[in-house]
């Protein structure tokens, strides 16, 4: 082994010995430009690069065309330079000294923010360059727009914590940065650290704006760690302060208003987001208002009336006023259109999240897009709920993350792609399930992990898996649950443990009474009834309200369980209807792992499908193709490349990868270039 160590070893000191040997036969001038090109990274623009050292893009031409010609640059499909191969980046790099570098790094953050160059590119230079914050960067971060800040949250913490740290920095700059500062670890999830600014700022600061945020800050996350006494409490010591702006004390008001609710004090919930709307209307404030109307959609919890909340709240937004406010609202608007069952018009508002997340914050972005692909997986959407799951970024908190994968894995297992549900799950995995942000984004997974257990066999670890959902820590945290107890049920009663499936309904039962329940939500606790007492009726009956809805894995689910009771009565030609009807319907989603269950349910029963179930996929060739692997194939045929598809289609090239596999294997291909052929013939 050590033979076989020291010989790699050799091998790579004798590639890197190549590759300096390799840029040392450029011209002088040519390896300069290259050595400080590669300071602005492994792949950089040519204008950064002419921005940088003050130089003409045209004084560059036949530096750069030896370059490409030496094959030691080559250009991106953006129109970027990257360098061809890390350890030709790295030779260049490490014959700079780090003091050499540090500087370098600063000089070209400060010519590129003198330039306005984007947040990123500036920052990246920064991080890189580690030591005081000078003055400068001071003003270029007080002078950021604050939205960039927040939707590029880590790299601007880094420096603004950095800032904020520096002994020399003036009192009042400090306080500008830490009113920044607060905002950005609040939207990453970095509670106690925001919390603690919030306490320095409200000591130290007299400063209505800043002393605004601070309360706010402090109100909303006590709100979101449940502790929801102290969440009043502090809105209440709030509207004691005097210095406080109108439109601020409005918006103080609303978030009590949505502590309140959440402890079930919808009356005087009701009342404290009334008095915000009216306070927020006398001030003209379009935030405090949008935040006040979104609690009164969630008091008055029929869709119709929380639309109407929520379209106001739209309406009285303007172009350029909070991008986070706008995506929660149709975050919302999206659930009451899903409860509502209004397919096209959840269609519709759902492709405007992709624009929009361009421009908000991670969290807020991963949770509009997350809505768009609920929504989209209950519609039957599913090849549509992955590309919006594809679009969240993996740079956000823990809990929308749990929620991402989590959705994709239950697809993909519905779909039996069982590589594809490993690797979501092995990330979900990874974070911790302790936040009730948290615990209500993970049903996904747990549900993606008990389909899991069901196909190994091991039916009792995917009774304990969903059980999980019984006793919840808080109600709050089990508002949600009633997606996952019919299921739980059908585990049940396939285990014969009559008693947690008895548990299940009752529980269902009692969640469905809620005066808040949405329909989906008083649907389970019906269906969990009709499970137990084979009232194929009332199944029948759900199926009609599912389809009703466009909720279509529902109605195939409240099918198959009346064709199991119907058979089990000695029903055969209902048995066999139902079966059928319900084999569609799972086929129709491409939810194989459903037919295969459905299948071994009914057929110790004695009812098989029928041979014109449906039209059977063929196993090979073009017709065996599923929608997106078409869409994806149709676009690799022109010879596109993978992150090329990625982009068109907003998938990761992860996925388009995976896609090519099954295509290549389906048409009996054995590389993209038969793809291609056959596409010419076709």
């Amino acid at each position: 082994m050590e033979a076989q160590l020291d010989e790699t070893g050799g091998i790579i000191d004798q590639l890197a010995e190549a590759t300096v040997e390799r840029l040392h036969a450029l011209d002088s001038s040519t390896y300069r430009l290259l050595s400080m090109a590669a300071v602005l990274g492994e792949t950089f623009e040519v204008h950064d690069l002419a921005t940088v050292l003050g130089r003409p893009a045209s004084s560059m031409v036949d530096s750069l065309a030896e370059a490409h010609a030496a094959e030691i640059l080559i250009e991106t499909s953006d129109g970027h330079l990257t360098f061809r191969g890390r350890i030709l980046w790295d030779a260049l790099i490490n014959e700079l000294s780090s003091s050499l570098r540090t500087a370098l790094h600063r000089q070209f953050a400060e010519a590129l923010a003198h330039r306005g160059a984007d947040f990123c590119k500036v920052a990246d230079q920064l991080r890189a360059a580690p030591g005081p914050t000078e003055p400068w960067v001071v003003r270029w971060l007080s002078a950021v727009p604050e939205q960039t800040l927040s939707r590029i949250a880590e790299p601007a913490a880094d420096l603004l914590e950095s800032a904020v740290e520096s002994p020399a920095l003036p009192a009042s700059d400090r306080d500008e940065l830490i009113f920044r500062l607060m905002k950005v670890l609040h939207n990453l999830d970095r509670d106690t650290g925001a919390d603690e600014l919030a306490v320095e700022m409200l000591r130290d600061s007299a400063d209505a704006r800043y002393r605004g945020r601070a309360w706010l800050i402090r109100i909303v996350t006590a709100n979101r760690q449940q502790r929801l006494d102290e969440s009043v409490a502090l809105a209440t010591a709030s509207l004691a302060d005097p210095v406080l702006l109108p439109g601020t004390r409005a918006l103080i008001r609303a978030r009590a208003a949505a502590a309140l609710t959440k402890q079930d004090e919808l009356a005087r919930g009701r009342a404290e987001a009334a008095r915000a709307l009216t306070e927020a209307e006398e001030a003209g404030d379009a935030l405090a208002a949008g935040h006040a109307r979104l609690v009164l959609s969630h008091i008055d919890r029929e869709p119709a009336a929380a639309i109407a909340h929520l379209d106001a709240g739209l309406a009285a937004l303007g172009a350029n006023d909070d991008p986070d406010l706008r995506m929660l609202l149709l975050d919302n608007r999206l659930a009451a259109l899903n409860n509502l069952g209004r397919a096209e018009e959840f269609r519709a508002t759902a492709h405007q999240a992709p624009a929009l997340a361009r421009h908000g914050t991670p969290n807020r972005t991963s949770r509009l897009l997350f809505a768009a692909a609920m929504g989209s997986y209950d519609f039957g959407w599913w090849d549509e709920a992955l590309r919006y799951l594809e679009q969240i970024p993996e740079d956000i908190p823990g809990a929308p993350k749990i929620g991402r994968h989590g959705l994709a894995a239950m697809i993909h297992a519905h779909r039996e792609q069982w590589d594809e549900v490993a690797w979501h799950l092995a990330i979900t995995n990874k974070i911790p399930v302790v936040s009730t942000d948290a615990r209500i984004w993970s049903g996904y997974m747990v549900a993606a992990d008990a389909m899991r257990a069901v196909t190994d066999g091991d039916l009792r670890k995917a009774a304990d898996l969903l059980s999980i959902w019984l006793n919840p820590p808080t109600p709050f945290d089990g508002r949600e649950r009633f997606m996952w107890l019919p299921p739980l049920v059908r585990v049940a009663r396939t285990l014969g443990d009559t008693e947690l499936a008895e548990s299940v309904a009752v529980t269902a039962e009692e969640d469905a009474r809620k005066p808040d329940a949405p329909v989906m939500q008083r649907a389970a606790g019906r269906f969990g009834r009709a499970q137990l007492t084979g009232d194929t009726g009332e199944l029948l009956a759900l199926a009609k309200l599912y389809g009703d809805h466009h909720w279509l894995h529902l109605r195939a689910f409240a099918i198959e369980e009346a064709a199991v009771h119907y058979a089990a009565a000695g029903q055969a030609d209902a048995a066999r209807a139902a079966f059928n009807d319900a084999v569609r319907g799972y086929s129709a989603l491409g939810a194989t792992w459903d037919v295969r269950r459905v299948d071994a349910r009914l057929r110790p029963l004695g009812i098989r499908r029928g041979s014109r179930t449906l039209d059977q996929r063929a196993e090979s060739g073009w017709e065996a193709l599923t929608p997106a692997e078409r869409r994806v194939a149709e676009l690799v045929a022109t010879g596109r490349s993978n992150p090329d598809v990625a982009s068109l289609l907003f998938l990761s090239p992860r996925t388009v990868q995976t896609h090519v596999t099954h295509i290549l294997r389906k048409l009996g291909y054995s590389s993209r270039t038969d793809l291609i052929r056959d596409a010419g013939r076709r």
